[in-house]
């Protein structure tokens, strides 16, 4: 990035006309008659940029995409994997309600705190108390979650990340949890 830091943006700017003429074609926005979410973005490797770097190479096309979202009036899931970082200042320019966002490891009441009502939290449970939590502790988390966030309103519960390997959540655990959820009266 340091050293050829020309030719990577010129990549990154064949990379972005090239992605918007296959995002029409092959991932066209959602109608939103049928979907409250009309595309989904995943940050996926942020997380090794700096913020300088951040602001010079990944913004700039990004915070394009997300300016066409907002001027179309589309509505985002975007996932942030690892913590935001440096994406943590751009949030603050997005359009109030356009997106409901979920970071894997930002802990929902600092994003609250920050961010306010501007956007649709997602997550909330992380798996590493599905997995290595008795069945009660998890019960106690999950409905401290529920009580914390979800007569808001603007609350999408799930887990923090995915459930990829057997030691992530015990079966009891992910029981209890769906129990739990399915029982809970706002």
């Amino acid at each position: 990035m340091r050293r050829k830091a020309g030719l990577l943006m010129d990549a990154l700017e064949s990379l972005e006309q090239l992605f918007r003429g296959y995002m029409e074609k092959f991932s066209p926005a959602l109608d939103k008659a049928v979907s409250p979410i009309q595309y989904q973005i995943c940050m996926l490797g942020q997380t090794v940029t700096n913020a300088k770097q951040f602001d010079q190479f990944i913004w700039p096309h990004l915070g394009c995409v997300m300016n066409e979202l907002a001027e179309r009036n589309l509505k985002l899931y975007f996932m942030v994997e690892g913590n935001a970082g440096a994406l943590l200042e751009h949030l603050e320019d997005l359009k109030s309600g356009m997106c409901a966002l979920h970071v894997e490891s930002d802990p929902l009441d600092e994003l609250k705190k920050r961010f306010g009502d501007k956007f649709t939290y997602v997550g909330g449970m992380p798996v590493d108390v599905l997995g290595s939590e008795s069945t009660e502790n998890c019960v106690k988390y999950v409905k401290k979650i529920l009580d914390q966030y979800a007569h808001e309103g603007n609350f999408v519960f799930t887990t923090n990340k995915g459930i990829v390997y057997e030691r992530d959540a015990s079966v009891e655990n992910l029981k209890a949890l769906c129990d739990t959820v399915n029982n809970f009266k706002i």
